[in-house]
């Protein structure tokens, strides 16, 4: 079987590209499977894989409304003579916007998947009644969690499959250090993760417990409110902001509990790693993403969204409790194979040979 997964840009930093190529990576385990990735852009260095291919567009984003249906034109009449070339049996649309577009563009005689990565309720209103549409014209659907597919997917599509994404953590030998008290936070700094109201909660934690420090790993445009809590004379010198890092582990190994504040998530890659390392979690249960991977008071907390005076309560709960931080890290850890490269890939194999 020939599978094709198409994207918008494989050299892009985030979680599009990493699940793609990890993916297209680990799929060639299966003998039956041969599997490939055409990338429409490349606005960064293409990576040294031998299964990516490119269309060599130039990049979507910033371009004007003519420039992007120009775009779009160029990529049908490019994705055309190269799926004539490759002859797949799948060809697999990875997010909204590659989606849309082989909906309108249908490649005849070929088994479309769309797999979303974003949950629902993320999407504009315009863009969900698109989608509501024109995903009808997908052979299947693969989403994320099992709470959009029974809350809204179902509804719209006769095929719906779940299947998560996977951490290579998940099944490695690692070495944890819990001597230090740290909480840590890794991801973007943008509203949408809630930074706002994470930097509220911190620092009344720090103010009220001098020994526990806070290690924030991101970037992005709030960045400031970050910044202004190691500003804080209170409270600075517990806190330490540092970018993306290649070497995360090294973070994860330090950390006794991970925070995430979002207001919304599609599956928060983060919290399966967390998990992979025996962290306890302290999350608001957004709509989607978290209470698919947490468990309530076993291997972390979930909070309603927007109570931050229970988020800092249990946080403050737990940061005092080194036994059940340690209780919930063995249940984390127990749990890590549910998440695991060879759970998800033999999932993946399985729906595609049905």
């Amino acid at each position: 079987m020939k599978v094709l997964y198409l994207i918008n840009d494989i050299t892009m930093p985030g979680g599009l590209s990493t699940v793609t190529k990890g993916l297209a990576r680990d799929l060639s385990i299966s003998e039956d499977i041969d599997v490939k990735i055409i990338s429409a852009a490349h606005k960064y260095e293409k990576p040294d894989i031998h299964n990516v291919s490119y269309l060599d567009l130039p990049p979507l984003h910033g371009r004007t409304v003519l420039g992007k249906i120009s775009w779009y034109i160029s990529l049908s009449k490019k994705l055309r003579e190269y799926v004539k070339s490759e002859n797949p049996d799948v060809l697999i649309s990875v997010g909204t916007a590659m989606s849309l577009f082989i909906a309108l563009f249908k490649i005849k005689g070929k088994r479309t998947w769309a797999a979303e990565h974003t949950a629902y309720s993320n999407s504009s209103l315009m863009r969900r009644v698109i989608r509501k549409y024109l995903y009808k014209k997908f052979n299947t659907l693969v989403v994320l969690t099992n709470r959009d597919k029974e809350r809204y997917y179902d509804k719209e599509h006769n095929d719906v499959r779940v299947i998560p994404n996977y951490t290579h953590f998940a099944t490695r030998e690692i070495e944890i250090q819990r001597e230090y008290n740290n909480l840590l936070y890794v991801g973007r700094f943008t509203d949408t993760k809630g930074i706002d109201l994470l930097c509220d909660i911190t620092s009344s934690f720090l103010l009220k417990n001098k020994q526990w420090t806070c290690t924030f790993i991101g970037e992005g445009p709030e960045q400031h409110q970050v910044e202004s809590l190691r500003n804080d004379d209170r409270i600075g010198h517990q806190v330490s902001i540092l970018p993306p890092t290649d070497v995360i582990d090294e973070y994860y190994k330090k950390a006794s509990i991970l925070l995430l504040t979002s207001r919304n998530e599609g599956f928060p890659m983060v919290l399966i790693e967390a998990l992979s390392f025996g962290i306890p979690v302290v999350s608001f249960d957004c709509e989607t993403g978290p209470a698919e991977i947490i468990t309530d008071t076993k291997d972390g907390f979930l909070i309603p969204l927007f109570d931050t005076c229970l988020f800092e309560t249990k946080l403050s709960d737990l940061a005092s409790n080194e036994l059940l931080r340690k209780e919930m890290s063995k249940t984390a850890l127990n749990k890590r194979t549910l998440f695991s490269k060879d759970t998800i890939i033999n999932k993946w194999i399985e729906e595609l040979k049905k």
